[in-house]
């Protein structure tokens, strides 16, 4: 019997959540850039990846030490796309298409 105990630092990070008004609700589909200096990382909210389960429609970025603010651009499953720019770490944040 053992016991493991994760003694890391949680670091920053951004928190991103949807609602999509002429796609659907929950912004399924929609592709998120983020951009803080030098680092870009992207990724992509998709449905249906559970069996007999569910999942949050969320999207987390993992930031490690860096506190700098962001720019986050986001690419609608409709078209539309959103830019923001000054966007603080650690806060959640819900963008409506």
């Amino acid at each position: 019997v053992g016991l493991l105990q994760n003694d890391s630092s949680r670091g920053h990070g951004l928190n991103l959540r949807f609602v999509g008004q002429e796609t659907n609700r929950r912004g399924v589909g929609v592709q998120v850039t983020v951009q803080q200096g030098d680092r870009k990382l992207v990724q992509h909210l998709a449905g249906g990846t559970s069996y007999c389960a569910a999942h949050q429609p969320i999207l987390l970025f993992g930031l490690g030490d860096s506190t700098e603010t962001c720019t986050v651009t986001v690419r609608w499953p409709s078209g539309k796309t959103q830019v923001l720019e000054g966007v603080a770490v650690d806060e959640p944040l819900v963008l409506t298409e």
